[in-house]
């Protein structure tokens, strides 16, 4: 575990950042590739859940390299573009027309990503 262990960090943290990285990398790229695939599309919508998808691959190349860097600053960062894409599906959840995850798997999930958030801050500080 030494290889992807960084100062300061709790290892349940870097865990989260490899599972959301992993998955949302895929996600979005799956969804640059085909944007049909892409949660809560919308027909004629190409160009929108492109952006999405977007969004969603860079979150979770953030989220992954900050684990290869090994950098508490790179964690944070991460974690602060986590906390708005969840921010993103929260307001979607709440308009309860979004076919994506349930209200409060999004509200568990924008916790995690504050909770890592700080945490990686504090090591930030402390490096």
């Amino acid at each position: 575990m030494d290889i992807i262990k960084t100062n300061n960090i709790p290892f349940w943290v870097t865990l989260i950042a490899i599972i959301l990285g992993l998955f949302c990398f895929a996600g979005g790229v799956m969804g640059l590739i085909d944007p049909t695939s892409v949660t809560d599309y919308a027909s004629g919508a190409d160009n929108l859940a492109s952006a999405w998808a977007g969004r969603m691959a860079g979150t979770g190349a953030a989220l992954l390299v900050a684990v290869w860097l090994r950098s508490a600053g790179a964690y944070a960062v991460a974690f602060a573009a986590s906390i708005f894409r969840e921010l993103g599906d929260l307001v979607a959840a709440l308009s309860g027309t979004a076919e994506g995850f349930p209200l409060p798997v999004v509200a568990i999930v924008l916790l995690i990503d504050i909770a890592a958030f700080v945490m990686a801050l504090q090591a930030s500080r402390k490096a």
